[in-house]
């Protein structure tokens, strides 16, 4: 539950990166659920963390921005 003054489209808005044409994907890393944008190769960048876990908030393997193996 979210207590914000903050409008809610604003508290879930989707990043966008500049120039992205791909769109956020939506996947269960490690039993964590992220949304993450594909980069190629494999692999895909870590935008979001929607997991009710305290513990992947937590681990660092998970931050926002960091690189996974898709």
């Amino acid at each position: 539950m979210i207590w914000s003054i903050i409008p809610e489209e604003t508290v879930f808005a989707v990043p966008e990166a500049k120039g992205a044409t791909v769109q956020p994907r939506l996947i269960n890393y490690q039993g964590c659920q992220m949304l993450v944008s594909p980069q190629g190769n494999g692999k895909g960048q870590i935008l979001r963390l929607l997991s009710g876990d305290p513990k992947h908030y937590l681990d660092p393997r998970f931050c926002p921005g960091q690189e996974i193996k898709l």
